[in-house]
């Protein structure tokens, strides 16, 4: 018997950290393909590489779902998406939630779609919504009143492949539209021009102008602008460099842009690592006082690591729920530095922000410069009596006794590939300093040995035995912070503390699905 063909072609999260300029294409298969679903989502494909997925389609007679939902396509991508409605009219769903289309683009689409649709075949389930689609009700009120397209008002009379009103095209959600974004400053796009020239020549008062532009492009447009505001207080950099690496503080995850090689990911950014800490000033997130990882954009136009943020998030939920509001339902979440009330749409991601600053402020971040916190710096600091020594550096110092050292320096993206081929961390993970040490590295799966109780404290984690743990993080002390796994390996409940000598790590990765 002949094997069974794949029918689905998963090529999404393969771009490193959004940046579509990073997918390797190597992986999409030559000549005729017999799949019947593709996945390109979550990649930041734009519509400069979108010419590239729809030569694959054009490549899968059977295509029967495309999904490109969170990319950064835009109008100019329409035109090709209505040319795949023309040459596949058979297709049956195309995913484009969460792009940048507006309603010009979008209207190209849906009209190409329901004029190449046959009435014999299910209605094409389009999702559009999340995008730039201003007076969406209006927009789909005009269609409507020319083309047959539904907006599924109701779930149970249509569904994916059936409509009540018999219409051709089903656009789901269609009038959930992110936000209007704000409007851009005729001087910007210069400013914009001049920073992708300078490049990376320090120019360390561009961020910082480009913020206090989008603040005030922000108070224009709520009418709110009442000067010159009083700036936010930061946290010293020396005082950054005296955080208690012992002291257990809210989880977050390693500083890393892309998946590091199993065995770990690259350890926390310290501010000792930077080559120019100054110029870093707009880069460090508020709530963990390090080098942003994967950098979130508010509305309000402060930045915060993504995994920190939805930490405060989930905190201030929970404080909610238990809290004398509890009936009532959250209309916002506040900002963490202003106050100010934010919807989910309220925060994007630094690289997916529409806003000119957000494209200079990604270079920007881009650029920095740091060496290897295992560098050979930070080991001549421990061998002198300098109260300043990093903490960090004492595993580093270890190694180079046994002749191992690390020099490099270079930008942050290429830092989490450096740590993959870094001899000094390769040295550590070897089995003569881990084995019986209880080191785990972010995302290992263990399982308990032991019951843990945390009693009455809320930040500890309670486990029994032969339950599964996934690891978020672990500190020196011997404790480690995660969350419990389900039979089908999803997270459940809330995250929390826990003795490190208490599990041990999971060693059937075979079996997690």
């Amino acid at each position: 018997m002949k094997p069974k063909l794949p029918v689905k072609l998963d090529l999404s999260y393969r771009a490193s950290n959004g940046d579509a300029s990073t997918f390797d294409w190597s992986e999409v298969p030559e000549g005729v393909l017999p799949y019947e679903e593709i996945d390109f989502s979550y990649n930041g494909i734009t519509s400069a590489e979108l010419d590239r997925v729809l030569e694959v389609c054009s490549r899968c007679p059977k295509l029967r779902v495309l999904k490109l939902f969170k990319n950064s396509i835009d109008d100019s991508g329409a035109e090709g998406l209505a040319e795949l409605c023309r040459q596949s009219p058979k297709i049956e769903e195309i995913h484009l939630s969460h792009n940048m289309f507006t309603a010009e683009g979008a209207s190209v689409i849906i009209i190409a779609a329901e004029a190449c649709r046959q009435p014999d075949t299910v209605p094409l389930w389009l999702r559009l919504e999340q995008n730039h689609i201003d007076d969406a009700e209006n927009v789909f009120r005009r269609l409507q009143d020319r083309y047959s397209v539904c907006r599924r008002i109701d779930p149970k009379a249509c569904t994916s492949r059936t409509c009540v009103k018999k219409c051709l095209v089903h656009l789901p959600h269609f009038c959930l539209q992110r936000l209007s974004h704000v409007d851009s400053h005729p001087d910007l796009p210069q400013l914009a021009k001049s920073g992708a020239t300078n490049g990376n020549n320090g120019n360390h008062a561009l961020p910082r102008q480009m913020m206090r532009q989008f603040r005030e492009d922000l108070d224009r447009q709520k009418g709110k602008s009442k000067g010159k505001s009083e700036p936010l207080e930061r946290v010293a950099l020396a005082e950054r460099a005296k955080i208690d690496f012992e002291k257990p503080r809210p989880m977050q995850r390693a500083v890393s842009d892309e998946v590091a090689p199993e065995g770990g990911r690259p350890p926390q950014i310290q501010v000792e690592q930077l080559v120019d800490p100054e110029g870093a000033q707009e880069f460090f997130c508020y709530l963990c006082h390090g080098v942003l990882y994967l950098p979130m954009l508010t509305r309000c136009s402060h930045l915060f690591c993504s995994p920190c943020f939805q930490s405060w998030v989930m905190d201030r939920v929970n404080e909610h729920q238990t809290g004398p509001a509890s009936q009532q339902s959250m209309q916002a979440m506040p900002c963490p530095i202003c106050e100010n009330g934010l919807k989910k749409a309220d925060v994007v991601p630094l690289h997916r922000a529409q806003h000119p600053a957000a494209g200079i402020l990604q270079r920007q971040w881009h650029s920095i410069k740091l060496k290897c916190i295992h560098h050979i710096d930070f080991t001549n600091a421990m061998r002198g009596a300098s109260p300043l020594r990093p903490p960090f550096a004492e595993p580093a110092c270890r190694m180079r006794e046994r002749g191992v050292e690390c020099q490099w320096v270079g930008d942050l993206p290429d830092y989490a590939a450096h740590c993959k081929v870094c001899p000094v961390a390769a040295a550590l993970r070897t089995p003569t300093e881990n084995e019986g040490a209880g080191s785990f590295y972010e995302d290992d799966i263990c399982v308990a040995k032991y019951d843990f109780d945390g009693g009455e404290n809320p930040k500890l984690l309670r486990i029994n035995a032969k339950d599964m743990v996934k690891i978020y993080r672990t500190v020196p002390s011997g404790w480690a912070g995660g969350i419990l796994l389900d039979k089908c390996m999803e997270e459940v409940g809330l995250p929390g503390w826990f003795p490190i000598k208490y599990v041990e790590l999971y060693k059937d990765k075979e079996n997690i699905p």
